[in-house]
């Protein structure tokens, strides 16, 4: 006599067939309690099923909006100077530090084109950080840059010159500190603002 596989159960007779589990030869069990097995089987592919649709889901909603990267219509030689404007909170506050190294110019230019932008509207806090970047050009126009940060790896980078309004998780802000210590911040009017 042989034992059903799956409850335990006495066999009287030796059948065999393909269950639930795959290809695998095993006896039917007499008192029903391999139809509930392979049911809850199913219900359990099902429920696996489902939570990795959602968990799929979520993952395309969560990586939703589309990626950018700036494109400048200038090249980095045709910079002459960058004016770049710091203010915490209210605009009245605004510093103003002049960058014409051309070291300096490039490592901006260069970090402003590498950046990974994506194409998403973020909400504007109030008394938020921003630094601003203004490209005066050798043939007398300019481009401007507004980093407008919303907390910790959460800011918005838009230009007008450029048309465009990115989110970046880049702390632009740290490069009104880090970029030459030696450039004198000096107080500016709100007018001159970009």
């Amino acid at each position: 006599m042989r034992k059903c596989i799956r409850c335990g159960a006495d066999m009287e007779e030796d059948f065999s067939f393909t269950g639930g589990f795959g290809n695998v030869l095993q006896p039917p069990c007499p008192f029903g309690l391999a139809a509930k097995v392979d049911k809850e089987y199913a219900d359990m592919k099902k429920a696996i099923a489902l939570i990795s649709l959602m968990v799929l889901f979520l993952g395309l909603v969560g990586c939703s909006g589309k990626t950018a990267n700036i494109d400048f219509p200038f090249e980095v030689g045709d910079v002459e100077k960058i004016e770049m404007y710091h203010y915490a909170g209210a605009p009245v506050s605004a510093e103003k530090k002049v960058v014409t190294a051309e070291s300096d110019i490039s490592a901006l230019y260069e970090m402003f084109e590498g950046l990974s932008l994506k194409d998403k509207k973020v909400e504007e806090t109030a008394g938020a950080d921003v630094t601003s970047f203004r490209f005066n050009l050798l043939d007398g126009t300019s481009y401007e840059l507004i980093y407008v940060c919303n907390g910790v790896k959460s800011g918005k980078l838009k230009s007008e010159t450029g048309n465009f309004e990115y989110f970046t998780s880049a702390d632009i802000g740290a490069y009104w500190d880090d970029l030459d210590t030696e450039l004198e911040a000096t107080p500016v009017n709100e007018s001159e603002l970009p």
